[in-house]
């Protein structure tokens, strides 16, 4: 996980090293990132000292619930 307090932004790698091919808006706040086969590589949260809304992203839920929350970044339902 990488925070940017200056951009109150965060985001989170699913494969290290890997090239971003395409990234997808899912919302204003999130946008998850996928690699040349169409596998998701990482996601970026925007405005999350207004809470991260997880359930706008398809994938890994559980981990990143997990992974947040040990860095103090809470969750949030979407509105929607």
């Amino acid at each position: 996980l990488r925070q940017f307090d200056d951009a109150d932004a965060a985001y989170v790698d699913f494969e290290t090293g890997t090239e971003v091919a395409r990234t997808v808006s899912l919302g204003d706040s999130v946008q998850l990132d996928y690699d040349a086969r169409g596998t998701p590589v990482g996601v970026t949260f925007l405005y999350v000292s207004e809470g991260v809304q997880l359930g706008l992203v398809p994938v890994f839920k559980q981990q990143l619930n997990e992974l947040l929350t040990r860095h103090k970044i809470r969750t949030a339902t979407p509105a929607r």
